[in-house]
């Protein structure tokens, strides 16, 4: 190299685990949020009335074509296949935390919604 770079090794995995340590606990007050009976699991019921009060209320784009709040069910359904990793019904905190190490539930209700405007588009 011809110049001196200016993060050092030790500087960028600091900010990297600084990084991780702060999705790790964003993860954990949405778990915490959604669990609302503290009871360290979460179900489809609670599930369904998280994404459809912070992630499907006012956030229509495609007017009638399809409906976000239309497709909850199907949203949860398919969260929970994905969440619930020893398929017991509830998702555990490791089990959200796993999840939402590489994923994100915004992310995923909206890849989900555009997945369904698209497949009805073509029909």
């Amino acid at each position: 190299l011809d110049y001196e770079p200016d993060v050092t090794l030790p500087a960028m995995v600091a900010g990297v685990l600084n990084a991780h340590s702060g999705r790790r606990l964003s993860s954990k007050a949405a778990f915490r949020s959604i669990d609302t009976c503290s009871s360290g699991r979460i179900n489809d019921y609670m599930l369904e009335k998280y994404v459809s009060k912070y992630l499907v209320r006012g956030r229509e784009r495609s007017g009638y074509i399809a409906r976000r709040q239309d497709m909850v069910s199907d949203i949860v359904s398919k969260l929970m296949a994905v969440m619930d990793i020893d398929k017991d019904g509830v998702v555990s905190m490791d089990d959200f935390l796993a999840w939402s190490s590489k994923n994100s539930l915004e992310a995923f209700v909206e890849e989900f919604y555009e997945e369904r405007v698209e497949s009805m588009e073509r029909e």
